[in-house]
């Protein structure tokens, strides 16, 4: 028991210590486009952060198996270089003995697995979309090019002469042809762009409002245009935008598991036979992905955990062990994209790591009944 106790705690450590290096790399290119997004926008330091965090969910179910097959390796190679090894098969330790505290942390990283592409990642990758699509289209902050006519739809014109840092704007025009029955003009000597209840709105300060009625073929007389000064207006840019959330189009990896399968009534109506499939599909991948850790650690386990009592670590056995992985999660990435189209092949995606796991635990039980350590 304190032997385990012992292996566990290191296992968790080295897991910790390999895990962090990795992600923070992967992470950080996966925030390069958000920083330029942040940066041409003008968004706050906490919606960066919000931001950065939701790309972090996907990314780890499929570095964090990985990361803690070389943590597994790592702590095995120390064993055996610092003698422990030698020393346990001495005080008559079982095999099962050693490879528990790896079976635990499998099993727990599974668990981690399959709430996290179940629920966690949809979640996250949902909302990155969302808030990118609210970002991109909040034409209030797009005004940061001055002296420059700008389209952001095909239903707007905007032009504004300067604009400092602090969002505050010198002479501002629009022209908007939203509405079919008028087209409306806004001049005003400045602006300053708030935010109002999430959104950010432009407050016009000493303009007017010119609205000019569209011209009917069948009208002879040309209608006059009719004039509203102000001295401050509160212009909801955004509202002047046909587009919508409802625009956005969600893929299959933006469900979470439940959804995945048993969509609502409203979403199998939208959704032809090919997407139905590939929403399956991607429901049995997601359940299939927390299997992985438990596969791979019992690769290593074939591989090292053995009643030879070896001296000297076996170098050899490190590229056979990530050979065998890496071939492992080739074969499975073929079935994931050919259960795409053909659900049936999803039943691959299980088969193979359940065949490692009992051939593993199978493996495992025998040796330990063995007494010849």
């Amino acid at each position: 028991m304190i032997i385990e106790r012992a292996l566990r705690r290191q296992l968790t450590t080295l897991l910790v210590s390999f895990t962090a290096v990795p992600v923070t790399i992967f992470w950080i290119v996966q925030i390069r486009t958000i920083i330029d997004l942040i940066l041409n926008n003008g968004v706050s330091p906490w919606i960066f952060i919000k931001l950065s965090l939701y790309t972090l969910p996907p990314i780890l179910p499929h570095m964090v198996p990985f990361c803690f097959v070389l943590a597994a390796l790592y702590m095995i190679h120390k064993l055996y270089q610092n003698g422990e090894i030698t020393i346990l098969w001495a005080a008559g330790c079982k095999p099962f003995s050693i490879a528990l505290p790896f079976i635990q942390i499998s099993a727990i990283l599974s668990l981690f697995i399959f709430v996290t592409t179940g629920w966690i990642a949809p979640y996250s990758s949902k909302n990155l979309k969302y808030e990118v699509f609210t970002i991109k289209n909040d034409l209030a902050k797009g005004l940061l090019q001055p002296s420059v006519f700008q389209s952001p739809t095909e239903n707007l014109k905007i032009y504004i002469q300067d604009i400092d840092f602090g969002s505050n704007i010198k002479g501002f025009f629009l022209e908007d042809h939203s509405d079919p029955k008028q087209i409306r003009n806004f001049t005003a000597e400045k602006a300053v762009i708030v935010e109002q209840n999430g959104k950010s709105e432009i407050l016009l300060i000493n303009g007017r409002i010119t609205v000019f009625p569209r011209q009917n073929t069948n009208q002879q007389d040309s209608a006059k245009p009719s004039v509203l000064t102000f001295k401050r207006f509160t212009l909801d840019i955004n509202a002047l935008d046909t587009k919508s959330q409802e625009d956005i189009r969600l893929k299959s990896k933006d469900y979470d598991l439940l959804t995945l399968l048993r969509p609502d009534e409203n979403l199998t109506q939208s959704l032809s036979e090919a997407e139905r499939t590939k929403f399956r599909s991607q429901a049995h991948q997601n359940i299939s992905a927390a299997l992985a850790p438990l596969a791979y650690i019992f690769i290593v386990i074939l591989f090292f955990i053995r009643p030879l009592a070896p001296r000297h670590f076996p170098i050899k056995r490190i590229f056979m062990v990530l050979s065998a992985i890496v071939s492992l999660k080739l074969v499975t990435a073929y079935f994931d994209n050919l259960s795409e189209t053909h659900i049936e092949a999803s039943i691959m995606l299980y088969l193979l790591p359940i065949s490692i796991n009992l051939i593993g635990g199978m493996y495992l039980y025998l040796t330990n009944r063995s007494k010849a350590l």
